[in-house]
């Protein structure tokens, strides 16, 4: 899969407006493919418990930013 620089400036503007942390933890799961243990260790988390929740929380801004712009939608339907 190639990904164009327009793509890729769309994917950081939109972990950008996630937060530094959430960007953070979204990068180690998904591009490191680290584990919940992994990720609380290196974020300086009580435990992977919150790690976990941390990331579901992530995740689920990152969905409702997402979903509310048309152009990134757009931009990755092609």
């Amino acid at each position: 899969v190639v990904i164009t620089d327009e793509k890729k400036e769309a994917i950081e503007t939109i972990l950008g407006k996630a937060g530094d942390k959430c960007k953070q933890i979204l990068k180690y799961v998904i591009y490191d493919n680290l584990n919940m243990k992994e990720v609380a260790k290196l974020m300086g988390f009580a435990g992977e418990t919150v790690a976990k929740s941390t990331h579901y929380r992530c995740k689920q801004k990152l969905i409702e930013l997402i979903g509310n712009n048309n152009t990134i939608i757009n931009l990755f339907k092609e």
